[in-house]
């Protein structure tokens, strides 16, 4: 399959701009050419251009799709037919707005998506096109790691920000600067900190983890990468995304979970060389044996204790760092309703009511769902009646004219594609952790860090899936595109072999 419809050079340049611009999310001119903030991505500009000219016709020349775009393309078929299903279903209407607009909506938003993912795998394809995407994502991370950074200190040191650096923000984004919140160059503070987790963070833990560098110059023995996730971190928890610390717990966990088996084998060793526990004549070999065992068992209790010492730790950092989690601790079970009033102290019981709006619909529609963008018709009927004692939701329900959605992709996905749709879109996140891992053993620095950063990206979308409520944010279709790359490249390599 050639992309051979755009010169060479325009084609390179083009995927240049795309990366560059991959941090910005809802430019000005991209907002009003499509009327959404949702999918305001130059980079989308960019990739429907590459996506017209080259991959779509490369495809219906005969070209095959990536094994791991199978279970995708499984998914998106579910979804269809989904949607037309739907038209058999009582919709109640919503504020004037049609399940077709709807559908067609959401539509546009699993397309950017899929091909992202897509043209993602088969541009890094070949030798060197990896490394040279990994230095351009260096580069553009380290602009809005500075650029936030930049934000971050003229708030403290002014408490507001001069209209230099309001000009500048909003030639980039239909957003606002947020008060003591970094934004990156996005639309708010949890879409920025939704690309650190699913693009920016992974690559350079994983860089990290693997000691490879997209670079070749080190100071110090410090690569590039070294220094970006430090960065990354303290800009992480400048956007002051609860969410974000969560995914970033997420895939250190993952990280210390695969790492336990290698650590708890070392202690063990070298205690049984230490204390000299030989299995010969004089000790039996299931004596031995059990001596082994009560060692990793107390080994991985003491650990277990480290870990959850960690997150006490963390959480209680949080509740004095973040004014929204300051109740953090405060329950009292004998209060009626005592989870929903626990979470609207912490700013969470608007989110968690179009959660259960989006669980109650698929409950009524469990097979199939009521198609792609339809919930939200729904939920005057499916939220939970004490959902209607928060403002934000009597606002967003009551005052706002669009169709909302569950503010959860998982929910989303049991509501409007059914148990057949969710079970589908897990199988192709599944195929890609499983490649992700294959990855992650390999000899070669370069496999082993797509695999680590497939790990994380996978682990943290997870998490990231609990506030996460469109297809469009490109950034971990983006990460695993370059995932299958890796497992091409790691499959040809073995061929010639």
């Amino acid at each position: 399959m050639k992309l051979d419809r755009i010169p060479p050079l325009l084609l390179r340049s083009a995927w240049f701009a795309l990366v560059i611009l991959l941090p910005v999310t809802s430019f000005p001119l991209v907002v009003k050419l499509v009327r959404s903030d949702v999918v305001g991505l130059p980079s989308g500009i960019i990739l429907g251009v590459i996506t017209a000219a080259c991959y779509l016709p490369s495809l219906l020349k005969g070209g095959k799709l990536p094994v791991h775009g199978i279970p995708l393309l499984m998914f998106v078929l579910a979804a269809l037919f989904s949607t037309c299903l739907s038209v058999f279903l009582s919709i109640p209407p919503y504020k004037g707005n049609t399940p077709l607009g709807e559908g067609l909506s959401s539509y546009i938003t699993v397309a950017v998506g899929v091909f992202t993912f897509l043209v993602t795998a088969r541009m890094t394809e070949k030798p060197g096109r990896l490394q040279w995407t990994f230095r351009l994502l260096n580069y553009s991370g380290a602009f809005i790691l500075v650029w936030s950074l930049v934000q971050a200190v003229v708030w403290r040191l002014i408490g507001g920000y001069p209209w230099y650096i309001e000009l500048f923000h909003r030639f980039f984004s239909t957003g606002v600067l947020y008060a003591d919140r970094v934004t990156g160059l996005a639309l708010e503070p949890s879409w920025f900190a939704h690309q650190l987790n699913m693009l920016y963070l992974p690559l350079w833990l994983s860089a990290t983890i693997s000691r490879y560098s997209a670079h070749r110059r080190r100071i110090l023995g410090i690569s590039w990468e070294n220094v970006l996730l430090v960065l990354g971190v303290i800009n992480l928890v400048l956007s002051m995304s609860r969410i974000g610390y969560l995914s970033l717990l997420m895939m250190l966990f993952v990280f210390f979970v695969r790492m336990n088996g290698q650590l708890l084998n070392i202690i063990t060793s070298w205690a049984a060389k230490k204390m000299n526990w030989n299995a010969d004549k004089t000790e039996s070999l299931s004596r031995y044996q059990k001596k082994r065992r009560r060692l990793r068992v107390g080994l991985f209790i003491a650990m277990l204790c480290v870990y959850l010492s960690l997150v006490i730790v963390g959480a209680l950092a949080l509740s004095r760092l973040d004014d929204r989690m300051s109740t953090l601790f405060e329950v009292n079970f004998t209060q009626d309703h005592w989870l929903y009033r626990y979470l609207g102290k912490m700013d969470l019981g608007p989110r968690v009511s179009f959660w259960l709006g989006g669980w109650q619909v698929f409950e009524s529609h469990p097979i199939f769902g009521v198609g792609l963008g339809n919930s939200g018709f729904f939920f005057m009927d499916a939220m939970p009646d004490y959902a209607w004692s928060f403002p934000e939701v009597r606002s967003l329900m009551l005052g706002g004219s669009g169709v909302l959605n569950p503010k959860n992709l998982w929910s989303r996905l049991l509501a409007e594609t059914g148990i057949v749709g969710f079970f589908l879109f897990a199988a192709w996140m599944l195929s890609l952790w499983k490649t992700s891992d294959e990855l992650s053993r390999k000899s070669s620095p370069l496999l082993r860090q797509v695999g680590w950063m497939g790990l994380f990206v996978c682990a943290a979308l997870t998490t990231e899936g609990f506030s996460v409520d469109s297809f469009a944010l490109p950034y971990y279709w983006f990460s695993l595109g370059l995932v299958v790359s890796a497992y091409q490249q790691a499959q040809e390599t073995s061929e010639r072999l």
